[in-house]
Formats: C-alpha cells, structure tokens, sequence
C-alpha cells in the first residue's frame, strides 16, 4: 500500500491531529472514530486513508502511555511518518498534556479548554445543533462545570466571528488568547469558522499566500525559493517570520538551530532577532511558563532565549 502523501494530502492529513489527540486522551473507540475522522475531513482512499491514520495514532498512544519518555522521541518518529515539525510536537504535547501554563487556569482545565476549541470551531462552522454539539463534546472531554463559562466563552467568540465576517480577525484572537488559549490553537480555531482553504486551482504564489495565512512559515520558504521571480529580501522576511515562530510560540531550540544552519543565517542576525523579540514582549508574555522540548521543564521566554543565546551554533 502507497503511503506517500502529496503536499495538498499531507495539509489534510496535519489538520486530523489535534483530534487524533484528544481520542487517545479522551479514551475513545478507536476504528469508529477514525472512520469518523476520515469523513470529516473529506479524506480520499479510505483504507489507505484509516492505516494512516492508524500509524499517527499508534504514535500519540505511546506517547500518552509513557509519560516519563522524552517527548522528542515521539516527535521523531511522527516526523518520520511525514509529518512536519510543528504539528507532531503540538499533538504529542497535547496527548502529554502538557502543551501550556497559564496563571489564570490550571494546566490541566487549559489542555481540557484547547482539546475543545476545534470540536467548537467545526460546530460553528458546520451550522450544527449547538446544544446537542455541546453535549456530546462535554461527554467526549470529560468536561465538568467549572468548564461550562470558559467553552462558552469560547463558543461565543466563534460564533460572533461567524456571523460577522468582515471583522478583524486579530480581534477575535486576542479574545481567545485571552482566556488561555495558544496563539497558534486560536490561529486554528479561526480559520475552520472563516472556512479558509486553498483553492483548487492554486499557483504556486497562491499556495505561499496560503501558507502565510495559516503561519506556516517555513513551508512558505520552500514555496517562496522555488518560484524564481520571488525577491530576495521578501525570502528573508518570511524567512524571519519562521524563526520568530519557532522562539516565540514552539520555544523549540533544535528546530530554531536546524532553521538557522540550513538557511546560513549569520550569528548577528540571530543574536538581532532574539533579542527584538525580548524587548518586543510585554512583561507578561516575558514571564510566562511554557514547557520546552529542549530542557524537559516550563520556562520562560526570556530563559528560553538566553539559552539560545549562550547555545553553540
């Protein structure tokens, strides 16, 4: 059986792990949910398509099930499958749950909120019966009461999106990031209500745009430096944009030195991006715990880039 996946699948494929994530976690019927998984997002050959799937699951279940390994084991071997780097370190976060710290929520009530962002996201998307939805999302995660005022919250930020879709999307994501939420799951989130999705028809400019959109920067690199006529210094930016990401919302030191080597990035202009982003943060983006693939503990964002800083290039 051909398990080589196209660009276009593999982007399909990506966007099934946050909810392959929440089946390990949530316990659930495997072989019915996949099936249930593979409609949802209209994905082709099915038997092909479940084994798949399968293999992504497989993966996530020992790293659910192991909880005292490195997580980066987990990580090699979905990317092994594939899958690109930021994708296969969120969703074996999300099964380890521990993919954020928040003053203003436990760990665990924020994993349980993220877990139920995209289930909201498709509800509001869909048209769905919102309080038959909710129902059996709340039994899907387990959620208890104390949950109910923050998926509210959620759903009706979602729903106000919805329904208005001139506004500014960045309005709406503050609002999200504001309850705890993850910049990159709110990111998400917003673009299954907005319905964004790339055309059939694409150019190859049309797909770095894509890429863009959805903050998949360093793919957007790979895009950009095929197409002859793209300028220089647009390559950097984007290529700027892919490093920033890697610090401030994966915090992955590996990733950011593979960037950085691949890419020939000059060691002053590593040192300049670091540390504008330092000076860029408010103070609560500064101090705020994040767990990090390197160390194996929460830091902050401030450690997180002094131990860039002080790491051997």
């Amino acid at each position: 059986m051909n398990y080589k996946l196209s660009d276009e699948e593999l982007a399909s494929f990506e966007s099934t792990l946050p909810y392959l994530a929440s089946i390990v976690t949530g316990g659930e019927n495997v072989d019915k949910a996949l099936v249930e998984i593979a409609k949802k997002f209209n994905l082709r050959e099915e038997e092909r398509t479940i084994e798949i799937l399968r293999r992504y699951i497989e993966v996530l279940q020992r790293a659910h099930s192991n909880p005292d390994t490195r997580e980066d084991e987990y990580v090699a071997d979905l990317m092994k499958l594939g899958i690109h780097q930021a994708p296969a370190e969120l969703s074996v976060a999300l099964v380890r749950k521990r993919l954020f710290v928040r003053e203003t929520a436990s760990e665990r009530d924020i994993h349980k909120l993220e877990l139920a962002l995209p289930l909201l996201a498709e509800t509001v998307a869909a048209g769905s019966d919102i309080d038959k939805s909710l129902a059996e999302i709340r039994q899907r995660l387990d959620l208890e009461e104390k949950h109910n005022e923050a998926i509210n919250n959620c759903l009706k930020i979602l729903l106000e999106l919805h329904i208005n879709p001139d506004v500014q999307e960045k309005d709406y994501l503050a609002k999200l990031t504001n309850l705890g939420i993850t910049d990159t799951l709110a990111k998400r989130a917003v673009a299954l209500v907005r319905g964004k999705t790339l055309p059939a028809a694409a150019t190859l400019e049309d797909e770095i745009q894509f890429e863009i959109s959805r903050r998949n920067y360093v793919r957007a690199v790979l895009l950009a430096e095929k197409m002859s006529t793209t300028p220089q210094n647009e390559i950097w930016r984007l290529k700027e944009l892919a490093l920033r990401q890697y610090a401030t919302d994966y915090r992955n030191l590996p990733g950011f030195k593979k960037l950085v080597q691949d890419w020939e990035v000059p060691r002053a202009e590593v040192e300049r991006i670091l540390r504008g982003i330092l000076e860029e943060q408010d103070n609560y983006a500064r101090v705020l715990l994040q767990f990090d693939i390197d160390t194996m503990r929460h830091i902050t964002l401030k450690e997180w880039i002094e131990n860039a800083l002080n790491s051997k290039w």
